[in-house]
């Protein structure tokens, strides 16, 4: 037989091989990845939760009229000139979140073979005072997460296209899309009805209601628009301090059994999957040097 055909053969067998070996290697790496991203995801949950049980602690609730400039605890009551309107409970409110879900089949016709998949969450609303008697304090309510947001909730339900008030909802979210007022995916509406094979929809609302007390967390900030609104202080977000809206004030204790619970399970996570990449990313340089 011809050497040089061998030699051949012998080279194929052996690309074959590599090829075999960088698929398992690079699968394995990104398989590592992602447990890596989730501990991290777990580790900086455990930090935020630290973090608010740490300024619950060191932070003493106050009137709105004895509030200073930096970190401050405030309960009041909701108050807004502008009021608007809830989209599915119809309340008027001062400022709302609602959260979209559709439920999504598992490759089957079974309609209890599935799950609920978050399609969209939205806050919407503007500014809005707190007040307690003594005074009124402005709050940034546009400036908030959503995790951030957990005040009373004014509607859940399942519902189909035939909910009313679906419909009027995101029409008017198309509308503010194309009008350039939200940073949202394009095609939202359509995306949401063309599920047909599940007309199964699960509609969610929290809205700061007027007259109800609330608690905010945050940091005061003098008003830029103390000549237009004629309120001194606005509680606003700043880098590191945390900066929530409540219907009541978070456990503590439980925030911070929290926090001790997922900076483990994301530090066993984090550490545990870097000490195995290591290895395979040196095996893997080694081999292509």
């Amino acid at each position: 037989m011809d050497i040089s055909l061998i030699f051949v053969r012998m080279t194929a067998i052996d690309g074959r091989r590599d090829s075999f070996f960088y698929w398992v290697i690079g699968i394995m790496i990104a398989g590592i990845l992602a447990f890596d991203w989730i501990g991290l995801k777990f580790l900086l949950e455990g930090f935020r939760a630290y973090r608010l049980s740490r300024f619950l602690t060191n932070t003493p609730a106050v009137s709105v009229g004895s509030a200073s400039l930096g970190p401050v605890k405030v309960f009041g009551t909701a108050e807004s000139a502008q009021l608007i309107r809830a989209p599915f409970s119809q309340k008027l409110c001062c400022f709302y979140k609602t959260t979209v879900e559709f439920w999504r089949l598992q490759g089957s016709t079974n309609e209890q073979d599935g799950f609920w998949q978050e399609l969209r969450t939205d806050l919407v609303g503007g500014r809005f005072c707190l007040a307690d008697g003594t005074s009124k304090i402005l709050v940034d309510a546009p400036g908030i997460s959503a995790v951030d947001f957990d005040v009373e909730q004014t509607f859940s339900d399942d519902v189909n296209e035939d909910f009313p008030y679906l419909a009027q909802y995101l029409n008017k979210l198309e509308i503010e899309q194309q009008q350039g007022s939200r940073k949202k995916p394009s095609g939202f509406a359509a995306r949401l009805m063309a599920n047909t094979a599940s007309p199964r929809r699960r509609l969610s609302e929290w809205a700061v209601l007027p007259g109800k007390p609330y608690l905010v967390l945050g940091t005061c900030i003098e008003n830029p628009d103390l000549q237009t609104t004629g309120v001194r202080y606005l509680i606003t977000a700043r880098r590191m301090s945390p900066f929530r809206i409540d219907s009541k004030e978070p456990d503590r204790r439980a925030l911070r059994q929290k926090s001790m619970v997922t900076m483990v399970v994301g530090a066993v996570f984090f550490l545990g999957c870097s000490v195995l990449l290591i290895p395979l990313v040196l095996g893997l340089l080694g081999r292509i040097s």
